[in-house]
């Protein structure tokens, strides 16, 4: 009989990859210590540092969906509005082109 494959959370995943990412302990160590395979210490280091660019690459994107969002408000309380508007990409008859909801 086999054992079932443990799954662990991507909180888990980020403390033991922060910790070898600082290398103030050998990725034996962080293994032994959180009672894991020393692969999957060098897997998450490796993808917690090949993903670390993206983070800044969301906010980014966040941020500018939420000017989108503050400049649309006020069209929600003209007269004659409607959701499929925006929902359609036909809101350029409100003064914007592009679509709020993909």
């Amino acid at each position: 009989m086999t054992t079932p494959r443990k799954h662990y959370s991507a909180d888990f995943k980020a403390k033991v990859a922060l910790e070898a990412i600082k290398g103030q302990k050998t990725l034996n160590e962080l293994a032994t210590e959180y009672g894991i395979h020393p692969n999957l210490v060098t897997t998450w280091k490796k993808q917690l540092q090949e993903q670390a660019a993206s983070l800044f690459q969301i906010a980014g994107r966040r941020e500018s969906e939420q000017k989108e969002a503050e400049e649309l408000l006020p069209l929600l309380y003209q007269p004659g509005f409607h959701w499929s508007l925006i929902r359609s990409g036909n809101h350029h008859q409100h003064g914007r082109q592009g679509a709020l909801l993909r």
